[in-house]
């Protein structure tokens, strides 16, 4: 989780959107203390957005 905090230090502030769980909440209190935007998202909407994409951008 720290190569995390490294990479987003020397980002502009943006919004970061994640799915909510164990870790999150303080990886996102972290990001705002870097300035940047956190939203969490409920891990039952989390699966079927990426099922979507999958379905947009076959691998």
């Amino acid at each position: 989780m720290l190569w995390v905090l490294v990479y987003t230090a020397n980002l502009p502030p943006s919004l970061i959107g994640m799915e909510a769980g164990v870790g999150s909440h303080f990886l996102g209190r972290t990001l705002r203390e870097q300035g940047h935007e956190v939203r969490l998202i409920p891990a039952q909407f989390v699966r079927p957005f990426v099922k979507a994409l999958s379905l947009i951008e076959p691998q």
